[in-house]
């Protein structure tokens, strides 16, 4: 009885999921984005990453990466590769094309669940820019958001945990307010393997710079949710995010 509750109970699942119209309320793919996809299956990058939760869990989820993603993170990382990803030495054209593809994706939903809906990305950088842009530019502070942005703002993105396959990576303005001050040096010089987070490739000083920055991050939280806010509780269909 229980093996046929499953099995019914896979069968409506997915016939709710292959009747759904969502599909026919997205635009196509452009010829630019399909040229994207291609090298996207060429690369056989889902064996690491996923979109919408399907792929590996060696790489974070892609479906909203071009929300984070710069133009500039993005061909470094196609091009030189980064830690445990290899340099794929794809040439401009193509790393446009892929970026492309990033974008069409992102506009066809949520690809991981979120019980909170954080205010939009580009708005909490923005504010974020203003706060550090009235800090000298030789601080170890401003160095260190620097350092931050070049290493660690593909996962770490500010007011928000952003999930990355089976991990979470933590809001970094709650950072330093979490951590111990030697747990926080520990993280920064080692990341967490266990947890999916590499080592990060700094040096001593950058180290210090960034811890800096994370410590000045944490006190000046308090301004950046006045101007963005925290979030909105999300309601989500049972068997698919959008």
């Amino acid at each position: 009885m229980l093996i046929a509750a499953l099995v019914s109970a896979f069968a409506v699942q997915g016939g709710l999921i292959y009747t759904d119209g969502t599909a026919a309320a997205q635009q196509p793919l452009d010829e630019w984005a399909l040229q994207g996809r291609s090298i996207y299956l060429a690369e056989n990058c889902a064996a690491c990453h996923q979109l919408h939760g399907f792929g590996g869990f060696l790489g974070p989820d892609l479906t909203n990466a071009a929300q984070r993603v710069s133009r500039l993170r993005l061909q470094e990382l196609l091009t030189v590769g980064s830690k445990q990803m290899p340099a794929f030495g794809l040439t401009n054209e193509e790393v446009e094309a892929v970026e492309a593809y990033l974008q069409a994706i992102d506009r066809t939903g949520i690809g991981v669940a979120r019980a909170v809906v954080p205010p939009p990305l580009e708005q909490t950088l923005a504010a974020l820019q203003t706060e550090v842009a009235a800090v000298p530019a030789d601080s170890p502070i401003a160095r260190g958001h620097r350092m931050y942005t070049a290493v660690c703002a593909t996962c770490h993105l500010p007011l928000r945990g952003n999930p990355l396959g089976a991990f979470l990576a933590p809001d970094p303005t709650r950072l330093a307010t979490r951590l111990q001050p030697a747990e926080l040096e520990a993280v920064v010089k080692d990341g967490r393997p266990a947890r999916g987070m590499p080592a990060p490739p700094l040096t001593a000083e950058q180290r210090t710079d960034v811890i800096a920055f994370l410590t000045w991050l944490a006190e000046t939280r308090p301004q950046l949710v006045a101007k963005c806010g925290e979030g909105q509780p999300q309601g989500l269909p049972w068997w698919e995010f959008r």
